[in-house]
């Protein structure tokens, strides 16, 4: 009997030594992937950050872009009116006549179209 209980008790160290081993190679495995996620993590964190700095200089871009074609359009509209102003003054003082009726005809064509807009 005490060559089976020598030969169980050999056989329990030898396995309790093969379960210490198993949670060893656990335990590193489970930091070992602890690691990788934490990189992957990082990694994707970096990848966020440049994503979002792209977007941001291109919004920028594209505000300034909009801005300068504002102030374009802004300027053109600007210099259209000044030219039309100066157009109609100068056809008012060659022919007060014709512009005075022009503008009760005109007057009078929206007074019609406003009327009839009424009664509808």
């Amino acid at each position: 009997m005490s060559d089976e209980s020598t030969q169980f008790k050999q056989t329990v160290k030898d396995t309790m030594r093969d379960v210490q081993h198993a949670t060893r190679g656990a335990a590193e495995s489970g930091r070992g992937v602890a690691a990788a996620a934490q990189e992957t993590i990082a990694g994707a964190g970096d990848n966020l950050r440049k994503a979002a700095d792209k977007v941001g200089h291109v919004v920028s871009e594209g505000y300034d872009t909009f801005s300068d074609k504002a102030s374009q359009s802004y300027e053109y509209v600007r210099e259209s009116v000044k030219s039309w102003e100066s157009e109609l003054e100068s056809i008012i003082k060659e022919r007060p006549l014709v512009a005075a009726l022009a503008s009760v005809g005109i007057g009078v064509v929206i007074g019609m179209l406003l009327h009839n807009h009424r009664d509808d």
